[in-house]
């Protein structure tokens, strides 16, 4: 099974909100490999802005952050593709800019990948001093 968990700021329109569900549970059957929409699991959680601190101050945005849990049998390519995918939905239906969404996969076999703006980060790379 997949679960999709979108933590979102209270407020945003309901309809938006329902229409991304549908459009990411679709999503999932259409990219990942043996994913079935009734597999799929989308759930949306509101944080209240008021409540969300960035340095001890009140945040001034409070962005989508998405946790993605899935099983193994799905190649990383189709993981990264279907995160991208969420990234533009949520983009799209909420306007909200896309370098602002914040992905993040779990995958019990393989470790976990990190996604900003709907593109994987690699951070095996050595920084250099």
């Amino acid at each position: 099974m997949a679960f999709v968990s979108i933590y979102v700021p209270r407020g945003l329109d309901d309809a938006a909100l329902e229409k991304s569900m549908k459009q990411i549970t679709q999503a999932a059957e259409d990219t990942l490999e043996n994913t079935l929409t009734r597999m799929v699991r989308v759930t949306i959680f509101e944080s209240d802005p008021a409540r969300c601190y960035e340095g001890g101050e009140t945040a001034k945005g409070v962005y989508p952050v998405v946790f993605f849990r899935i099983g193994p049998g799905r190649s990383d390519e189709a993981k990264d593709s279907f995160m991208h995918k969420i990234a533009v939905i949520l983009s799209e239906n909420l306007n909200i800019p896309i370098a602002n969404i914040r992905e993040f996969i779990h995958d019990n076999s393989e470790g976990h990948h990190f996604v900003i703006g709907g593109k994987v980060k690699d951070f095996s790379k050595k920084v250099v001093k």
